[in-house]
C-alpha cells in the first residue's frame, strides 16, 4: 500500500484506526521483510527501511 502513496501525502486517521496502525508499526518494525518480497512483486529497487519510514510519515505514526 505504501509503495503506491506519494511520500508527501499525509493522512489524518480516526483515533481508533490510528491506534491500530500504531500497534501494527510497533509490531513489525523489527521484523520487516527482506528485498526478496519486492523482487517477487517486480519492485526490485524498493528499500524496505525507506518504505517503512514513508509509511510512518504518511500516517503520522512514530516508533515507540
Amino acid at each position: 500500500m505504501t509503495a503506491m502513496l506519494a511520500p508527501g501525502n499525509v493522512f489524518e486517521l480516526p483515533d481508533t484506526i490510528k491506534a491500530d496502525m500504531q500497534t501494527f508499526a510497533d509490531a513489525v518494525r523489527n521484523i520487516l521483510p527482506d528485498k526478496a518480497i519486492f523482487k517477487e512483486m517486480g519492485m526490485v529497487n524498493m528499500d524496505i527501511e525507506t518504505l517503512f519510514s514513508q509509511f510512518l510519515k504518511n500516517f503520522n505514526l512514530t516508533i515507540k
